[in-house]
């Protein structure tokens, strides 16, 4: 939405902040983990960011109802109704669940923050960069300078440094491994970097890698970090990150391509599935390629494999929410089951989580939610939409497999990007009067 004026104290304020947010966000695994072991209260420390973000929205909602025509937008807009309507119906859910108490209060708490906190974050950003849109315009950096220290510690910790390297910033039995492993085989050791684990970080990096090859043409110095970022990814050796990278990567030049270009990419992606099938059938029996794919070889040391223990956790799930499909309330599974006083139940899946814990109605919202953001960024031609949208694609099929939106790095950076991305001119500008 066009200003005329220059942004207020108070907004430029919170647009540092939400830039602050965006930055540090891909460190705060790291250093909270730092904070808590030296200074206790570990859970404190890992909710400053959210604490942040409540004062943020509650500005951004002033701003919104201070403005009529943001206010008149925003009532019409479909999209910013279901989102209400999912945070709305979510925190009743767990206000029940913490009266009824049949679920301990650190696993509802937890599942509250985890899984709304990037959608309030998404509206917060929508609302203050409407008025300051300097998130919108300094995106790439946004994205890009973290990106690279990320980048650069995972190839450290990979190539370098001692594989418990990250003992010396709290991890541990009480917090989270300073190794991850294949199968338990320290030679196949998973970089996590600065993020909560392997598959956080590969997640992640979707974004950046997409920024990179948005702006590669005009700074070619942004090769090195594409190569650098693609070595990282293969050492996470998260199968749903190359997977998710693969799909978001081709979304992303097909956006970009005419249609003569999009025939030869359709021609390079055959070839280039019957080459990789065909590579890992004829190398089927060799171990690396056993240990780096199946994530399992002979010599084995696990008593269930990964594939064999998510195969059994969607389908356990699936029955759960047919069974149950008012769900059972929040902090009844994915991470925030762990905090419960029943068994975990990771469904290997966020979307089968969020059935599980708010049943179909809450899935089905937040389904909507997803469609809805991705028809406003399919629409818009603005590099900053286009990336989000492919990223998104890749994303969702990470989430299939996986609690991608869970952490806090991917999703806050995420979902904030897209709040921003809601202010560009060519979405605003489109059908203004009618509903999105």
């Amino acid at each position: 939405m066009k200003q005329s004026v220059a942004p207020s104290r108070t907004t430029t304020v919170a647009t540092y902040a939400i830039v602050a947010i965006l930055t540090l966000v891909p460190f705060n695994t790291l250093l909270t983990t730092w904070a808590g072991s030296n200074f206790g209260h570990l859970d404190l420390f890992r909710v400053i960011k959210e604490l942040i973000m409540l004062p943020l929205g509650v500005y951004g909602a002033i701003l919104v109802y201070q403005s009529k025509p943001l206010l008149r937008r925003w009532q019409q807009s479909w999209l910013v109704r279901c989102v209400v309507l999912y945070g709305v119906f979510f925190a009743a859910y767990a206000g029940l669940e913490l009266i009824q108490g049949t679920t301990t209060p650190s696993a509802v708490w937890f599942s509250l923050v985890t899984n709304i906190r990037f959608l309030w974050f998404f509206l917060t950003v929508w609302a203050i960069c409407s008025f300051d849109p300097r998130v919108r315009l300094w995106w790439p950096k946004i994205v890009l300078v973290p990106a690279s220290l990320v980048v650069v510690f995972g190839i450290a910790q990979r190539l370098l440094l001692p594989s418990d390297f990250l003992r010396h910033f709290g991890y541990g039995p009480d917090t989270i491994s300073p190794v991850a492993t294949v199968d338990q085989k320290l030679a196949y050791q998973r970089v996590q970097s600065t993020l909560r684990g392997a598959n956080p970080l590969g997640a992640y990096l979707i974004v950046p890698i997409l920024t990179a090859l948005a702006f590669v043409r005009r700074h070619l110095a942004l090769v090195g970090f594409i190569g650098l970022a693609f070595l990282t990814l293969f050492f996470t050796y998260s199968r749903s990150a190359w997977i998710g990278l693969t799909v978001a990567v081709m979304v992303f030049l097909w956006r970009q391509a005419n249609n003569e270009q999009r025939r030869g990419l359709v021609v390079a992606v055959g070839v280039g599935l019957v080459l990789a099938f065909s590579g890992i059938w004829l190398l089927r029996d060799n171990n690396f390629v056993q240990n780096t794919v199946f994530h399992s070889d002979e010599t084995s040391q696990s008593a269930v494999s990964s594939n064999e223990q998510r195969l059994s956790s969607l389908k356990a799930a699936s029955r759960e929410i047919i069974q149950q499909s008012f769900g059972a309330g929040p902090g009844t599974a994915g991470p925030a089951s762990f905090r419960n006083n029943q068994p975990a139940r990771i469904a290997e899946n966020y979307y089968l989580q969020i059935g599980q814990e708010v049943g179909l109605i809450g899935l089905g919202l937040f389904v909507a939610i997803t469609i809805l953001v991705g028809r406003q960024l399919l629409r818009s031609k603005a590099l900053l939409a286009q990336v989000l949208f492919a990223s998104l694609v890749g994303i969702t099929v990470i989430n299939l497999i996986s609690h991608a939106w869970t952490d806090d790095a991917l999703s806050i950076i995420w979902w904030g990007l897209a709040g921003a991305a809601m202010t560009l001119p060519d979405i605003l500008n489109r059908k203004r009067n009618k509903a999105n």
